[in-house]
Order: structure tokens, then C-alpha cells, then sequence
């Protein structure tokens, strides 16, 4: 399962105030998350966002990269 399309980019625009030119950047991580838990988004937990977090890290992404892929996250946890 992959969101793309405009009512996601609206969503994360519009609804979490996030700049139009990061916008892009957020719907690819929700994706990424999506891949990371196999389509789920049902049951999502703050651990399952720590586990993505922690395996970016170890794939050597830097701190302020893996924080902008967990925020675009949140708003599907609550």
C-alpha cells in the first residue's frame, strides 16, 4: 500500500502546517514507513515509530533526517 496524491500533500499542507517545499519529503517517509510495516497502519504504536527511527539510524541517516521521517508519522498515531 502506497498514499500519494494531492489529498495526502493536502493533508500534511493544510492540516500540520508543514512548508510546501517539504511536503514531498513527508509523504515519501509515511511511504517508507508503510514499507517498514508491511502496509499497516492499523495499531501503530510510539514504539513501532522508535524501531523506525532506530533502523534509520543504523542505516546511517542523520538525526535531523530521522526525526523529519518520525514527525511524518505522527499524525497517523493520533
Amino acid at each position: 500500500m502506497v498514499l500519494h496524491g494531492n489529498e495526502l500533500q493536502a493533508f500534511f499542507l493544510n492540516k500540520c502546517g508543514i512548508p510546501g517545499n517539504k511536503v514531498k519529503f513527508y509523504v515519501s517517509w509515511l511511504n517508507r514507513f508503510l514499507e517498514y510495516r508491511n502496509g499497516n497502519l492499523d495499531d501503530i504504536s510510539e514504539h513501532d515509530l522508535k524501531t523506525f527511527g532506530d533502523d534509520l539510524e543504523e542505516k546511517g541517516y542523520q538525526d535531523w533526517v530521522v526525526k523529519q521521517a518520525q514527525e511524518a508519522v505522527l499524525p497517523y498515531l493520533y
